[in-house]
């Protein structure tokens, strides 16, 4: 199998803890709300992307991961786009697989409320066969009206 997804999607905010674990904020929102548009939505994708090691490992000592994000608006258009490329670390400890873990936090210009979708691909460096592709739609409101 290979690449397989833990968890992608946008929080609220996101840290890294003393062990490398990460805590979430807002996790399971169902969408961020805005005053009026248009209008900077902040939030924080993670992604956490293991390696099941089967029939053999993919993320392998020395190679190199390929990470690209999408955002597309409501209309189906990408409206943010960001690559970056990382090295594969060492094992902290051989009884567990590798993973990867991105927290990006970021700011979308919002131009309309509505469903944005969130795409990331993650590939190794110079392999066309480790791609892992994932997808998660990201909701983006008025506030309710106050009464």
């Amino acid at each position: 199998m290979g690449l397989y997804s833990e968890y992608f999607g946008a929080v609220g905010a996101a840290a890294l803890d003393g062990q490398g674990q990460i805590t979430l904020v807002n996790f399971g929102t169902q969408a961020f709300l805005v005053e009026e548009f248009p209008a900077t939505v902040k939030f924080t994708i993670v992604l956490i992307v293991r390696d099941d090691e089967n029939p053999k490992p993919v993320l392998v000592e020395d190679a190199s991961l390929l990470l690209r994000l999408e955002i597309l608006g409501p209309d189906g258009q990408p409206v943010a786009i960001g690559s970056s490329e990382t090295p594969v670390w060492p094992k902290s400890d051989d009884r567990l697989s590798r993973q990867f873990q991105a927290i990006l936090d970021y700011n979308l210009p919002a131009q309309e409320p509505g469903k944005y979708i969130l795409r990331a691909e993650v590939r190794v460096a110079g392999s066309e066969d480790d791609v892992l592709k994932v997808e998660r739609p990201l909701l983006i409101l008025p506030q309710p009206a106050k009464s």
